[in-house]
């Protein structure tokens, strides 16, 4: 269940980087160029390869998760490492969502929701489960 959730994830982060990229809301990896790029000084280039990169790590986790391969607690750390920039780059965002600004800022939100909290969440909950069965 969470290996077929997590390709159908990385297919879409494939399909936002190839032909959506200039849509940053709804990149599920907006804080990694909000942090290279603004905070850092690092170069759009080196963003990109950072996303790439991520996205091909998802597939591969979900391949492995599909396979049968019992990786929770790896993608877990995996997934709250590549999370990391996006809540610290959003955070300074989040009074808007409370005081009816609900522009790109809810989008990201959403978005964030669908890539990183329901998956991770699920991944610790088959993990906490006990499951075997669940990596398919």
């Amino acid at each position: 269940m969470l290996g077929v959730y997590l390709v159908v994830l990385s297919c879409c982060q494939f399909v936002v980087y190839a032909w959506l990229s200039q849509i940053t809301g709804l990149d599920p990896r907006v804080g990694i160029s909000m942090v290279v790029e603004r905070m850092l000084g690092g170069s759009h280039q080196v963003t990109e390869a950072i996303e790439w990169t991520s996205a091909l790590w998802l597939l591969g986790v979900a391949i492995l998760f599909v396979s049968g391969k019992n990786i929770f607690k790896t993608y877990v750390v995996s997934e709250v490492v590549l999370a990391i920039p996006t809540v610290v780059a959003e955070v300074p965002f989040l009074p808007s969502l409370f005081f009816g600004s609900f522009g790109w800022f809810t989008v990201t939100v959403l978005v964030f929701v669908l890539f990183t909290a329901i998956p991770v969440g699920l991944a610790i909950f088959l993990v906490r489960r006990g499951t075997q069965a669940a990596s398919a």
